[in-house]
């Protein structure tokens, strides 16, 4: 059992490191999967939404408002039911937040539904500075400053 993340299946803003932690565990689940066929032994993921814990408070606490996690939490012990639940009836993947399922399946079939949907980030979204080969950080700012002047 492995106890990942919805940002596991769907990257947000500013969880970067976050996320890439959860869709190694994602990796990992795979592989284990198929190294295990047949034997009787399952691996399941646990895909949590927020989830009302200390977590975010600290998280706030020590990085400011930016990663302020909006939209809906589950409790701690909606959690570890799903997880429960699993162990008796083994899924590769668990969502304890039933609608994170179907985010994740209209993700997978148009992600660009999934990034129009999500909330605007405000006056936050001018501080993103996006990857781009061949420019170092400073060409990308004067770029992306360049294309919002009129």
């Amino acid at each position: 059992m492995i106890v990942s993340s919805i940002v596991g299946k769907r990257g947000v803003p500013y969880m970067g490191a976050c996320a890439a932690t959860k869709f190694a565990q994602v990796g990992l689940a795979e592989c284990l999967r198929a190294e295990v066929a047949g034997s009787g032994i399952h691996v399941s993921v646990v895909f949590p939404i927020s989830t009302d814990t200390d977590f975010f408070e600290v998280m706030a606490r020590e990085s400011g408002t930016i990663t302020r996690a909006t939209g809906p939490r589950q409790q701690p012990a909606d959690v570890a039911d799903a997880i429960a639940r699993s162990l008796d009836r083994p899924a590769a993947e668990v969502y304890p937040y039933a609608p994170a399922r179907g985010l994740v399946l209209i993700n997978a079939l148009a992600a660009g539904l999934v990034r129009s949907a999500r909330p605007t980030l405000g006056p936050q979204a001018d501080n993103v500075v996006t990857s781009c080969p061949g420019y170092t950080r400073a060409q990308r700012c004067e770029r992306r400053s360049a294309k919002r002047q009129p």
